[in-house]
């Protein structure tokens, strides 16, 4: 059963080719004539010979020496570690708050032993 997509193609109105343009072009591959009608074909997409964000991003790339992105690396590392050590920190420090509120716990009960501590909050 043919789609909206392939019943042109289907019924020999529409050239493989065709098909495979106008699914370029309503996927997103075109998306500058989304305006435009479904019956026009896509085009080539014409430019004034600055290709922007690539050339910029090439030339600064050249312009760049091995050890900047080396630094760079060792900068994003560096971060990543004293994240992971305040994270690590905050973590020792919710365990030693939640030990002492056991410990707490257990002697509010009168136990000195954790095991018995267990048992008697097992009757409460």
């Amino acid at each position: 059963m043919p789609t909206g997509y392939t019943a042109k193609l289907c019924e020999g109105e529409q050239s493989f080719g065709e098909f495979a343009l106008g699914c370029a072009r309503a996927f997103g591959a075109c998306v500058m004539q989304r305006e435009d009608s479904m019956d026009d074909l896509p085009k080539a997409r014409e430019h004034d010979g600055d290709v922007g964000y690539y050339s910029r991003a090439l030339e600064t790339a050249r312009r760049k020496a091995a050890i900047d992105y080396y630094n760079e690396e060792v900068a994003s590392a560096k971060w990543k570690i004293d994240y992971h050590k305040k994270e690590n920190e905050k973590s020792n420090e919710r365990v030693v708050d939640q030990n002492k509120w056991i410990e707490d716990l257990y002697a509010s009960l009168g136990a000195v032993d954790p095991e018995v501590s267990v048992l008697l909050l097992k009757k409460v």
